[in-house]
């Protein structure tokens, strides 16, 4: 089971006491349950809602990022994938990429 960034919890309460904080994921619809379950485990009390998009799911509807940000008024995405910051990015959203992972080819933000 994955684990927060250490001080994580701490700085997305901070945040959510001045912004609304929205859990935007690519996650596929099949493992929904199982992702608000992990996210109200390790940042109980944090997130207005989670967006599923189902990015890699096998059936059912898909919805990009850049879609479900638009759908609920983003102001900006904090992400790890460098291919959705650039989504985003392009499509008007202020943009945080963070994390030097093996999936963004090296790139360090």
């Amino acid at each position: 089971q994955m684990q927060p960034i250490a001080g994580a919890y701490e700085a997305l309460r901070q945040l959510s006491t001045k912004y609304e904080l929205h859990v935007v994921t690519s996650r596929q619809a099949s493992i929904e349950d199982a992702t608000r379950a992990h996210a109200a485990l390790l940042f109980p009390g944090v997130f207005t809602a989670i967006h599923i998009g189902n990015h890699y799911g096998k059936s059912g509807a898909k919805r990009s990022k850049p879609q479900m940000c638009a759908d609920i008024g983003a102001v900006a995405l904090i992400d790890d994938s460098m291919d959705y910051a650039k989504q985003c990015a392009a499509a008007g959203i202020r943009t945080f990429l963070f994390g030097a992972y093996a999936w963004n080819g090296g790139a360090v933000a």
